[in-house]
């Protein structure tokens, strides 16, 4: 049985998108690192807005098992990616692997109730944003791992905190 991953960035106040980009500018070489690490070998899902806006000039991402977008469009195409159209499509596909979610903010609002871990990066600040991440329930979540905190320097335009969480209770 697969499991339900997020992977995503968020400012203090849960911004994760503004106006087509990320509120704090280009992400941070160590968080792509981090994203890269992460996500290397792994099956992704996006949102159709998400691969348009981010990674649809550059195709589906290498060295990824398999790119999936969900979308309403019956007609949309994406050269290299599995098309999706619903929810159920996705869980049906992750009773055999698991799926890592790499956003928009509809989708991970989609299947948060189904994750089972986080892969939380916070840019430390507050940003101007259109688009947000907000807990459903962040009781039924845990640290799962050492926080690492990485200050303002050459790498990081601004101060980073990488999180992993697990759901307190297992998902059923």
């Amino acid at each position: 049985m697969g499991k339900i991953i997020l992977v995503l960035a968020k400012d203090e106040r849960g911004g994760i998108g503004n106006k087509d980009g990320l509120p704090w500018g280009n992400p941070s070489p160590a968080d792509i690192s981090r994203f890269r690490k992460i996500t290397l070998g792994k099956t992704l899902l996006m949102g159709r807005k998400t691969y348009e806006i981010i990674w649809g000039k550059f195709g589906p991402l290498k060295d990824r098992k398999e790119n999936i977008v969900l979308t309403r469009n019956l007609e949309w195409k994406g050269d290299g990616m599995t098309v999706c159209h619903s929810k159920a499509e996705i869980l049906e596909l992750a009773k055999s692997r698991d799926i890592y979610v790499i956003g928009g903010g509809e989708i991970y609002e989609t299947f948060q109730p189904n994750a089972s871990m986080i892969y939380l990066t916070e840019v430390r600040g507050q940003f101007e944003s259109d688009t947000s991440f907000q807990w459903h329930d962040k009781d039924a979540w845990k640290i799962s791992a050492p926080p690492i905190f990485l200050p303002k320097g050459p790498i990081t335009e601004h101060p980073l905190l990488f999180n992993t969480f697990e759901r307190r209770t297992p998902l059923p």
